[in-house]
């Protein structure tokens, strides 16, 4: 059943979208040498606009494992959202993280990550995460063992893990790229640098193509249905990523 969100949280949530200006990149990833935007930096910009607006996002840990080989810990998180009026809206945004298992600061990365989805996408925060109209790296959140950290953002790369079954059963982020033996090998917040890192990675090895077929379709859906986009943007994205779906991509 098809639950429609209270007018009062659609007006706010419009009245913080009108709000929004482009966050600047304010920490480094010292291990793959990028800048990205903390969740601090997402808390003190959007808490303003929320608190004007009367709106809370509440986070929910639906389900959280670690794969069988220890290494990979995935959590899907549900986000409502609620009014100072009380109405709630109790469709929930459903996020799903997967990290590099690091032990208990995993579990504030995991969080931390799916909350930047979140208000990203429900307020379309830009961040300057990728520019194609400039010749710049290729942008990745990453995870890794060497240091304790609460931003997923501020990691590097997973090595491998996986769950024994791989969900594809969601949409959004994060876009992931696997390696021949379905291990997550690298996971993004955006659809463009995954699909030029997954395209640049398919020239150099075509095998990886059968293990990241399923995402692109998954990705390619996504776009399919995705209501933000223009028709003009959705032409050109699914363009982008039916021709990886081909072997000479």
């Amino acid at each position: 059943m098809t639950m429609k969100c209270p007018k009062v949280i659609a007006e706010a949530m419009f009245s913080v979208q009108k709000q929004v200006k482009k966050l600047a990149h304010d920490s480094k990833n010292d291990f793959q040498s990028y800048n990205y935007v903390s969740i601090d930096a997402y808390y003190e910009a959007v808490r303003p606009w929320l608190n004007q607006a009367g709106l809370m996002i509440i986070p929910n840990e639906d389900e959280a494992a670690i794969s069988p080989d220890g290494k990979t810990y995935k959590v899907v998180f549900s986000f409502i959202v609620m009014h100072q009026s009380g109405e709630v809206w109790e469709v929930p945004i459903k996020r799903t993280v997967y990290l590099q298992y690091g032990g208990a600061q995993s579990c504030g990365s995991a969080l931390s990550y799916a909350e930047k989805f979140v208000m990203r996408t429900l307020f379309k925060i830009p961040t300057g995460e990728y520019d194609p109209e400039q010749d710049q790296p290729v942008r990745e959140v990453e995870q890794t063992e060497k240091t304790v950290i609460v931003d997923a953002d501020a990691t590097s790369k997973a090595k491998k893990g996986q769950d024994s079954v791989i969900d594809y059963d969601y949409n959004d982020a994060p876009f992931r790229i696997f390696d021949t033996s379905n291990a997550v090998l690298q996971a993004f917040t955006e659809i463009k640098p995954w699909g030029m890192m997954l395209k640049n990675r398919l020239s150099k090895n075509p095998e990886l193509y059968e293990t990241n077929r399923l995402e692109i379709e998954r990705v390619i859906r996504d776009v399919k249905v995705d209501p933000q986009l223009t028709e003009k943007a959705r032409t050109n994205l699914l363009t982008s990523l039916e021709n990886l779906t081909t072997k000479e991509a």
